[in-house]
């Protein structure tokens, strides 16, 4: 296991984690804010200004840039399903190039090459796709792609012809990839240069739970994941993970970095970091952990509470403990989720319970008056997670869905005409904005159904009809069609791939035999019936329903 390591913030946190020699084991922790290079600071600066979206992590839209290749050559960006390249508006920190081109590769390099010589003293640069999941789908492109929708070996091929350059020139200089949003899984044939280190990232869907370990069972997806890429890069694995938001987060991270050492993890890049206690995971996780990883980070945690919280470090101490054990018993909380769950509140009493701690390290601190500024600031941050979490609950809860509405022919269900999934809420990534209701695997945290009534008069019951449903399948390329199950009155009339489109709108027709609906209520059903727990991958979304009687007309 790693011995010592080495820590940074920037405007995330990054941490590096290299293995030292026996020699530099006695060096003191570099900041590695003076490590990273910065696109934003290298080869033409100003054309990336006014916009202000280049990322240090996504970095496509510098090595390729819009602003001086787009209007001549839109083929050097990626190529959408929908058969349009990728729009000029798209921001630098999402463009998506294509891969395949030579001149997409050339200029990349010299671009990279560039970039390094600016800033010498720089020892990492990320070569990274952008953001999201534009994936050149040009002929070329898929041509490089081992197992279809898997991209992992498109880019090593992609960033592999860059660091073989770099090598020959800078050959101390390490170049930061990404297994993420499509290379998330491992490749199939190809291995990174050994100058790359592939950076990878336990991401919404895949890892439910950002207050847990990585070897809870709520993340086991990401962890299978994981063990997959290192079995391929085992000398050239970091990680980017995630600590956004209010997130107890402090006992799960430090033994992550036990974890991530044991297994010769080369540098963690944690995207944000926690708002509660934000010294308490500053002091174990980055000063000390990343230090040693050896060490007890309950002993770390509970020393450094007695040192720095005064006579409110009792209750600090009951407080933590309290949290540690509620989240020993579950309560995921995942990258996106906007609070902590209800439940974790409201068992036993531990948002009662812990909000009175609260008040007693703000009582014991009187007359201190940073410590007592520091715990009403904590108690806040508490109370806002909860209030937050009751204001969900209480919308599931008071949630009425709307009426069918007349149209000429049958009915239109809008999204909000059905309950029980996920929303209905604007959806608008990768596709017009719709209203949309959303179910996701049966085994998931979220909602797997939808339903909704309405009453037919007798003279239409006893007829055949059509359901025609908008919906979208979910956007990820690797996975099958998300099977979804359609019953009226509890008789299925669909089961199978959904077939809808990936990353928009499309319209499917469901026939509906005579005798399959009734006088009075009627109950259209929807379910989606994967057998996983991945949120990323299986899910199905609608925008609207309509039960027509009248025969289609044919064009």
């Amino acid at each position: 296991m790693n011995t010592q390591l080495s820590f940074s913030v920037i405007c995330f946190l990054f941490i590096s984690l290299p293995h030292f020699t026996e020699a530099e084991k006695l060096k003191p922790m570099v900041d590695f804010r003076d490590k990273l290079g910065d696109p934003s600071k290298a080869l033409t600066p100003e054309i990336f200004k006014p916009e202000g979206t280049l990322w240090l992590d996504h970095t496509s839209g510098y090595l390729v840039p819009k602003y001086l290749y787009y209007d001549q050559h839109p083929e050097y960006f990626a190529l959408r399903l929908n058969g349009q390249r990728i729009p000029k508006t798209t921001r630098d920190s999402y463009i998506h190039l294509c891969l395949s081109h030579p001149e997409v590769v050339r200029i990349a390099t010299e671009r990279l090459l560039g970039w390094i010589r600016l800033q010498p003293d720089k020892t990492y640069f990320c070569v990274t796709q952008g953001d999201g999941l534009d994936w050149c789908q040009c002929e070329n492109c898929r041509k490089m792609d081992i197992q279809p929708g898997n991209y992992s070996d498109r880019l090593l091929q992609f960033v592999n012809k860059l660091a073989r350059v770099v090598q020959a020139e800078f050959p101390d200089k390490i170049l930061l990839t990404a297994a993420y949003c499509g290379t998330d899984v491992a490749p199939v044939k190809g291995k990174p240069e050994k100058n790359v280190w592939v950076m990878y990232a336990p991401y919404w869907g895949l890892a439910l739970s950002e207050v847990h370990p990585l070897t809870h069972p709520v993340n086991a997806e990401a962890l299978a994941q994981f063990n997959a890429w290192l079995k391929v890069a085992p000398e050239n694995m970091a990680i980017y993970d995630y600590n956004l938001n209010y997130c107890p987060s402090w006992d799960a991270m430090a033994e992550k970095i036990k974890y991530y050492a044991d297994k010769g993890i080369r540098g963690v890049w944690f995207c944000g970091e926690p708002m509660n206690f934000r010294d308490l995971f500053h002091h174990v996780v980055r000063e000390k952990m990343m230090k040693d990883p050896n060490q007890d980070p309950e002993k770390l945690k509970q020393d450094f509470v007695r040192s720095n919280y005064g006579p409110a470090a009792p209750y600090v101490l009951e407080y933590l403990t309290l949290v540690k054990e509620r989240l020993e018993k579950g309560y995921p909380r995942g990258i996106h989720n906007r609070h902590m769950p209800l439940n974790f509140y409201t068992d036993d009493q531990v948002g009662e319970r812990c909000r009175l701690l609260f008040e007693k390290m703000i009582a014991a601190c009187a007359g201190q008056p940073a410590l007592e500024k520091k715990f009403v600031a904590e108690k806040e941050l508490f109370l806002k997670d909860w209030a937050a979490a009751e204001t969900s609950e209480r919308a599931r809860l008071e949630y009425q869905p709307t009426e069918p509405e007349k149209v000429p022919g049958g009915l239109r269900f809008p999204a909000t005409a059905f309950s029980g999934g996920k929303g209905p809420e604007k959806q608008s990534w990768y596709c017009e904005p719709r209203i949309a209701m959303v179910i996701y695997a049966a085994k998931g945290p979220y909602p797997s159904r939808l339903e909704t009534s309405f009453s037919l008069e007798e003279s239409l019951a006893s007829k055949p009809a059509r359901l025609k449903v908008e919906g979208q399948d979910a956007d990820k390329d690797l996975p099958p069609p998300t099977p979804i199950r359609i019953t009226l009155n509890g008789r299925i009339i669909f089961e199978g791939p959904c077939g809808f489109v990936k990353r928009g709108w499309s319209w499917r027709t469901f026939e509906i035999p005579a005798g399959v609906l009734q006088a009075g209520k009627n109950t259209l059903e929807i379910v989606n019936t994967m057998d996983s727990r991945r949120l990323d991958h299986y899910w199905f979304s609608l925008a609207e329903a309509q039960l027509l009687f009248e025969p289609e007309r044919r064009k």
